[in-house]
């Protein structure tokens, strides 16, 4: 039981932000978040609006961004079987490098597969979770408004890309809202970044605590954790802890801070989700409408059938790819924690994430890693379902558009067809703290 594991509106304006295309962000841990909190100069001004200083009793409008239109109703899972299910993950995993967390439950926090539950996970972007929480812990409070405008500094830029505000926006106040919206369906460093300004570590440790997450520290030395290093259960291998450990503290050189959590946590913060209690109703329903609009769709959501909604949150750093969500499905909905860290390929990880999100739902058909890139992009695009056919994974010569195989005249499993950095077509979604 996970019982066990724990316990857009925006103001009317003249220029609003509007999503950029993404590209690619390079490796850039809390060692950058902590002196942006600490430099003089650039704390943002933060403006009262007439309702800033009531609580919010309703959820927000209108995102920023405009809302997808309703999707078709779910395509159903031909074949499912729970029961196969650590059985699909262990073929799927065998092998491979680096190290995966996986956690899968249902609604009623009865857990159908876990794996390295309890072992160090750098966030990357899944710190954005803890702060978007903190941040509307602090409206609902009466300590900020929604509406609250906050000005776009340049120092919250990086030089390596940013997935929703631009450069020409720096100086234009927006409103808090929309800074949470940007963080969590964009996953936008200059959202988030922001939104640190507003708060504190210890704020964030203190909400992070209030949720239920034992092992879940943000912008942190490995000093000041305590039991470190932490110590895998029985779902876990001698040699992924091993690794987990290594890899976590060659972010931590010389003790700077970082992010870290657990599956297990992650689980909590989604099953929190799901039951409406993460710290308020309120806080809750404001997180799912961010996340229900997620834009970055290439992992948890890639191969589900068409219309199955999704409720997730990634992450990205160099050798990190994760995501974190739930899935809903007829009268069954699953909380699925994906996590991996020290993978020699983040292209690979990703379609290994898409397959074990599948598999979380039950799926039987699960289509082969070594499916042919369609040209042009760099990750597959597992949302037409033409590009995999359970009944032939491999495409013959001649199917594709130019007459080859489909890959360009790459074999399958070519690495030239597999580079890993990602294209405008398959957005990154930035790092994290």
């Amino acid at each position: 039981m996970l019982s066990t594991f724990a316990g857009h509106v925006s103001r009317p304006r003249e220029t609003k932000a509007q999503p950029m295309l993404a590209t690619r962000i390079t490796a850039r841990t809390a060692r950058i978040v902590l002196p942006l909190l600490g430099l003089p100069g650039i704390l943002p001004r933060v403006t009262a609006t007439p309702e800033a200083t009531s609580s919010p009793i309703a959820s927000p409008g209108a995102s920023p961004a405009a809302t997808p239109a309703a999707s078709p109703a779910a395509s159903p899972i031909v074949a499912t079987d729970d029961a196969g299910i650590p059985q699909r993950i262990s073929a799927l995993l065998k092998g491979e490098d680096g190290v995966y967390g996986i956690v899968i439950a249902r609604a009623d926090g009865k857990v159908l597969y876990s794996r390295n539950s309890a072992l160090p996970f750098m966030t990357a972007s899944l710190y954005k979770l803890i702060l978007m929480a903190d941040i509307y812990r602090k409206i609902e409070r009466g300590f900020l408004g929604q509406q609250d405008l906050v000005e776009l500094d340049w120092s919250v830029f990086s030089d390596d890309g940013e997935t929703y505000f631009g450069w020409d926006q720096v100086g234009i106040a927006f409103p808090i809202q929309e800074y949470l919206f940007a963080a969590g369906a964009y996953s936008s460093n200059a959202a988030a970044w922001t939104l640190f300004t507003l708060t504190s570590v210890d704020d964030l440790a203190q909400t992070a605590a209030d949720i239920g997450l034992t092992r879940t520290y943000i912008v942190a030395s490995l000093s000041s954790i305590p039991a470190w290093p932490f110590q895998g259960g029985a779902d876990s291998a001698p040699a992924d802890d091993a690794l987990a450990t290594a890899f976590v503290e060659s972010w931590a050189v010389g003790d700077d801070a970082i992010s870290i959590t657990t599956p297990r946590d992650m689980a909590i913060y989604f099953h929190a989700l799901l039951t409406n209690t993460l710290l308020s109703p309120w806080i809750s329903g404001q997180i799912i409408d961010i996340l229900s609009q997620q834009q970055v769709r290439d992992r948890i959501p890639a191969l589900l059938p068409a219309g199955t909604k999704t409720i997730n949150k990634t992450g990205n750093l160099d050798s990190i790819v994760n995501d974190a969500g739930i899935i809903e499905l007829p009268g069954d909905d699953r909380i699925v924690v994906l996590l991996s860290e020290a993978i020699s390929s983040d292209t690979r990880a990703t379609l290994i994430l898409q397959r074990l999100a599948l598999i979380a739902t039950g799926a039987t058909a699960i289509p082969p890693l070594d499916v042919p890139q369609p040209k042009g992009l760099e990750v597959i695009d597992t949302t037409d379902p033409s590009t995999w056919d359970p009944g032939n994974p491999t495409p013959e010569a001649g199917d594709g558009p130019d007459g080859t195989d489909g890959t360009g005249g790459a074999p399958p499993g070519d690495p030239s067809a597999s580079p890993d950095e990602p294209t405008p077509e398959q957005p990154d979604d930035g790092d994290g703290a």
